[in-house]
């Protein structure tokens, strides 16, 4: 069983998913757990209680590749279950590539150690 099946339980918010049988199909429950927009909204108990002790940055250039507002959906989704999250918009010169994560990596390690 995958760790993200055992990690996150099914709940009531699944039954959402547009095309379900589709993503059965093809990628199951590993698709639908890495998609938090997707089942945050549902997620309670133990797990949302350990999310909650917890602290999501959501950093996100505005580059190529790059939509910061899917970033800004993700901590609204975010705070409406009560995980502390913060968005850092690193601004249109930083594109969807390595440089740029290899400038924000040390960044946050150093806040977040």
């Amino acid at each position: 069983m995958p760790l993200s099946r055992r990690l996150f339980r099914r709940h009531r918010h699944e039954r959402q998913l547009p095309d379900r049988a589709l993503l059965r199909q093809a990628w199951g429950q590993d698709l639908y757990f890495s998609a938090p927009l997707q089942f945050v909204p549902g997620l309670d108990g133990p797990q949302l209680d350990a999310l909650r002790g917890r602290f999501a940055v959501l950093a996100s250039g505005e580059g190529d590749w790059e939509n910061i507002g899917e970033s800004w959906r993700m901590a609204e989704v975010l705070g409406a279950k009560g995980i502390p999250n913060r968005v850092d918009n690193w601004g249109p010169q930083w594109p969807h590539e390595w440089p740029t994560w290899h400038r924000m990596l040390p960044q946050y390690l150093r806040e977040l150690t």
